[in-house]
């Protein structure tokens, strides 16, 4: 999926698609997904951000909804590409260059343990009501250039593919 996800965005932000087929710093996890010869394991990092119950609003009917799926891409200080998927409130993370976790807990403890596919990029977790009433919504656009702004806020190490800004190509 950390893959498929990281083909995906190159693909939408039209850069040369050799960028994914040819890049080294794949190399360690295409062998490790096709042959798993490279390395015994492919840690990765797993917790509940929200329960499987949470709401959040469908964005083109603006209705409440059960919060599904989703996944992104994110760099950390140390120039490494992490992807995050989340499945009904448990977020998983990867390393797409190679089988580290240190990295993304060094980024939880950097941020204060903020979740990358809700805070980072833009979206707010509350909860409303008491009791049997307490109900959890996620609020927000949950959009990618607000997640390239977080980025450069923390001046994160920008050197990931996924991050570098295509608009001003020449």
């Amino acid at each position: 999926m950390a893959l498929e996800t990281a083909a995906e965005l190159i693909c939408a932000s039209k850069m040369d698609t050799s960028a994914i087929v040819d890049e080294p710093y794949f190399d360690n996890i295409r062998m490790f997904s096709r042959y798993g010869n490279n390395f015994t394991s492919w840690p990765v990092h797993q917790r509940r951000i929200f329960p499987t119950e949470a709401l959040m609003r469908n964005p083109e009917t603006g209705e409440w909804k059960q919060a599904g799926f989703g996944c992104t891409l994110f760099p950390t200080k140390y120039g490494e590409t992490f992807f995050v998927f989340c499945f009904y409130g448990v977020e998983i993370v990867m390393n797409l260059g190679g089988p580290s976790i240190g990295g993304y807990e060094d980024w939880l403890s950097d941020h204060g343990g903020i979740s990358p596919i809700i805070e980072r990029l833009g979206g707010k977790i509350t909860e409303e009501g008491e009791g049997k009433a307490k109900r959890t919504y996620i609020h927000g656009s949950f959009d990618a250039a607000g997640g390239k702004e977080f980025d450069k806020r923390y001046q994160m190490g920008l050197s990931s593919l996924f991050l570098k800004d295509d608009t001003n190509k020449t």
